[in-house]
């Protein structure tokens, strides 16, 4: 949950919200109902530049260095 930790960004992509918070953990929530589907540390150093999308693909630059493009599949 995002209890712990405020957002630093938020973005839309395909079916998803995705948030970075400053610990460095990148948070998905499908957007219908807002549910928890994926959490995942991006960097220990953290995130601090706006994630960025092209509708399908979030694009999280990391305050160590890191660019990666992530795309969402769903679970089958």
């Amino acid at each position: 949950s995002l209890h712990d930790a405020l957002p630093i960004c938020t973005q839309i992509f395909g079916d998803y919200v995705a948030a970075v918070d400053a610990k460095g953990y990148l948070h998905v929530m499908n957007q219908s109902d807002g549910t928890f589907v994926a959490r995942k540390r991006i960097d220990r150093k953290g995130v601090r530049a706006p994630i960025q999308s092209d509708g399908d693909v979030l694009y999280i630059y990391s305050n160590g260095g890191k660019l990666l493009a992530l795309t969402a599949k769903p679970k089958n």
